[in-house]
């Protein structure tokens, strides 16, 4: 029952696993943490009965070491089942639990408490690769003859075409409603370039990005859906590089698994018109020129304007850059850095002749902002727990590829996912779209972990029936994470905001039509009606350019006060700031909806709606009404 040497690396990393959980549920255990007397919210009993459970089976498990490597590694894979078992349990009743597998201190170290759940899910996920690699492996693909130009088409249109239905199907499902938390400022900004006065627009963004949804909207008019569209269009530049980076590996479903992952685990800003994706799409795009035609001059140059590119929609593409960096580093790090100075000496140059971009007013909002606030929007190790098919992929990959030694192939995403992770466990603010950095470059390797899987399912030495079964049980794991985003989608699609059927979008487009002027601090609800923001320094108002005191809600009353702005669409936190009570004697509210209220002034609209008195508690009461 003994393993050859090359087999026993995934048997110390299961002991590893075991020992680090093991440590994690003894500590708890003996300093007695208040979380541990508490009722288990879906099973029976308190949590110190179930860290108990999970501290024996971890030592029993870690007993069959001295039986024999093969006897420890089928522990290893029973125990891992039962931890994601009990993760999805807890994931689909939506009830935070301490889990069996980490245990933590449970209650004592706050931080640690936060990510306990994700951390102890990650650790599940190691041990069941590692297990099933030790125990089964995957057998090398036979060499092959190498692909032609027709199967590399079919490659590349496969993932491609995937791409574009699944996000063509989130567009047309969200048609009318908000989707993503800040693509009403882009929207906003896009139309104060066509129908505004853009010179007096406040950015802290590069303006690429505006300028284009400027141009689209000049195009087929100011609508949303045409923006969504157009990241789809152009985030499929991602699916296309995995297919081009794949090619000739024996891998040719990977890049098409690596696209339904990532839709599933985040349909809300693939589809969202945002910087966030356009601009990470584009940065992995510099890649092509280079796994396509080689290192010359020529591909370099290009994949340096690329490269240049992605940053100028949004800093943030540096994330992506990573890929191609890593991937030169293989090759030379010479090449590597003058193709990262040619990028970043390009930017610079670049924004030279740009109209609009102000480096002042990008760096004030990134370094005056005040600690206490951005601290309050800190890393979330959840996304790792809600993409638990991704990770699983994932980890399996890693595991398969770094015992077979080869993993050169995965590093280049391994050190994006890695550099992504480092730097957002330290930088404040942390926004969840930021997620799109964390599994872009980890879903590449997922879907390389299930082409993996599967192979691994089909050539284990089993009988036919117990192959089917396990092909059975891995695709119900799917279909279980698969069921359970769709449930999240659904969800999110019912609490999102009608704005297109929306009585306020009505009311604004009415008083467009009488040549009213308007504002919103949601800028989507001005956008839906065709009117651009007025004044234009209010274009956009994200939460750093208060925390760095660049503007206030008494600065901001003073604004809208001096432009006579005929309508205010505004939200209750905003109307329950005391800068906001003077301007608003002079509005009457004519419309409702959600958590929002428009307001128009006295003399357009004399006479208030009658408000539900929830509403009128919320919203009017302070001001007098």
């Amino acid at each position: 029952m003994r393993l050859a040497e090359p087999e026993r690396g995934p048997v110390w990393v299961c002991a590893l696993i075991l020992a680090v959980t093991a440590a994690f549920k003894v500590s708890s255990l003996a300093l007695g943490a208040s979380l541990l007397a508490r009722v288990h919210p879906f099973l029976p009993g308190t949590y110190r009965l179930y860290v108990w459970l999970g501290l024996a089976a971890e030592m029993g498990a870690l007993a069959t070491l001295a039986w024999g490597g093969r006897r420890f590694l089928f522990a290893c894979l029973g125990l891992s089942l039962v931890f994601l078992g009990y993760h999805t349990l807890g994931s689909f009743l939506r009830v935070p639990a301490p889990c069996p597998c980490l245990g933590g201190l449970l209650g004592r170290w706050k931080p640690l408490a936060e990510v306990e759940a994700p951390l102890s899910f990650l650790l599940a996920c190691g041990l069941l690769a590692a297990s099933f690699v030790g125990l089964f492996g995957v057998p090398e693909p036979a060499p092959g003859a190498g692909e032609g130009k027709a199967q590399r088409l079919a490659t590349a249109l496969i993932p491609v075409s995937i791409w574009l239905l699944l996000g063509t199907a989130v567009v047309l499902f969200w048609h009318g409603r908000f989707l993503g938390g800040d693509e009403g400022m882009e929207a906003a900004k896009s139309m104060q370039i066509l129908r505004g006065d853009a010179a007096r627009m406040w950015n802290d963004q590069p303006p690429l990005w505006s300028m284009v949804g400027a141009g689209l909207f000049r195009l087929f008019g100011p609508s949303i859906s045409w923006g969504r569209l157009l990241v789809v269009v152009i985030s499929a530049l991602m699916p296309l590089t995995w297919a081009a980076y794949w090619s000739g590996q024996s891998l040719r479903w990977a890049a098409a698994i690596s696209a339904v992952l990532l839709w599933l685990s985040q349909y809300i800003y693939l589809g969202s018109f945002m910087l966030e994706v356009p601009a990470y799409a584009t940065g992995l795009a510099s890649l092509l020129p280079l796994v396509l035609a080689g290192e010359g001059w020529l591909p370099l140059s290009i994949s340096v304007v690329i490269a240049a590119a992605g940053l100028s929609i949004k800093l943030t593409a540096a994330f992506a850059l990573v890929v191609p960096f890593a991937w030169l580093c293989q090759r030379s790090v010479k090449r590597a850095t003058a193709w990262g100075l040619a990028a970043v000496g390009l930017l610079i140059l670049g924004s030279l002749f740009e109209p609009g971009w102000s480096w002042g007013t990008m760096l004030a909002t990134q370094a005056d902002f005040g600690a206490e606030q951005a601290l309050q929007h800190r890393f979330d190790a959840a996304v790792y727990a809600d993409a638990w098919l991704v990770c699983l992929f994932a980890l399996f990959a890693i595991a398969n590829r770094y015992v077979k030694g080869r993993l050169q192939a995965l590093a280049p995403w391994l050190w994006a996912a890695g550099s992504a992770l480092l730097i957002h466990l330290v930088h404040r603010p942390f926004w969840s779209y930021y997620d799109v950095h964390l599994l872009a470059p980890l879903a590449v390797v997922a879907g390389v972990g299930a082409v993996d899987l599967w192979r691994a399912l089909r050539a284990v030495s089993i009988s036919r029936r117990q192959r089917g079964l396990a092909l059975g049980a891995a695709a119900a794991i799917c279909l279980c994470w698969i069921w359970q985003q769709a449930g999240a989608m659904a969800y999110q699609w019912r609490v999102s905001t009608d704005f297109a059927f929306s009585p306020i979008t009505k009311e604004l487009r009415r008083l467009g039509r009488a040549g009213r002027t308007a504002f919103a601090m949601q800028p989507l609800w001005t956008f839906a009606a065709g009117l651009v923001q007025t004044p234009p320094e209010l274009t956009i108002l994200p939460l750093k350019r208060f925390w760095c005191g660049q503007i206030d809600d008494r600065a901001i009353a003073d604004l809208l006060r001096s432009n006579h702005v005929d309508a205010l669409v505004l939200d209750d936190p905003v109307i329950s700031q005391p800068g906001w009570t003077n301007l608003l004697t002079h509005y009457a509210p004519v419309a409702h909806d959600a958590e929002s209220l428009l307001f128009e002034r006295r003399e357009l609209h004399p006479k208030p709606i009658v408000l539900r008195n929830d509403v009128r508690d919320t919203f009017l009461d302070h001001l007098g009404f």
